[in-house]
């Protein structure tokens, strides 16, 4: 369950997660990045639905551009960079080998 909460602490909504969800992210204005150990889903909180759906390894990091034109969904071994509301991958690296390096999105 995702309790909607006030600033004074008090619950306004309850919304039942259509997936089992690990982490929980900003997803834009009334919505809500929900990550499981098989997808990424961007949920409408106020429509009830989901706006789209991504087959990934588990994200741990969402890091969003300076405009919120674009997203960046960073796992363990794996990064994907997309359109919010269009989920088809502009990107995505897949590495399995350890990195002493870090991945930069501008």
């Amino acid at each position: 369950m995702i309790e909607i909460r006030d600033l004074s602490n008090t619950i306004v909504k309850t919304i039942k997660a259509p997936v089992v969800t690990n982490e929980i992210f900003y997803g834009g204005t009334a919505s809500l990045i929900l990550s499981s150990t098989t997808s990424v889903v961007l949920y409408d909180i106020q429509q009830g639905k989901i706006l789209a759906e991504l087959n990934s390894p588990p994200v741990k990091y969402v890091v969003w551009s300076a405009d919120n034109s674009l997203v960046a969904l960073l796992g363990k071994h794996s990064a994907f960079l997309l359109h919010p509301c269009e989920y088809p991958c502009l990107m995505s690296v897949n590495s399995y080998h350890r990195r002493k390096q870090k991945l930069l999105v501008e």
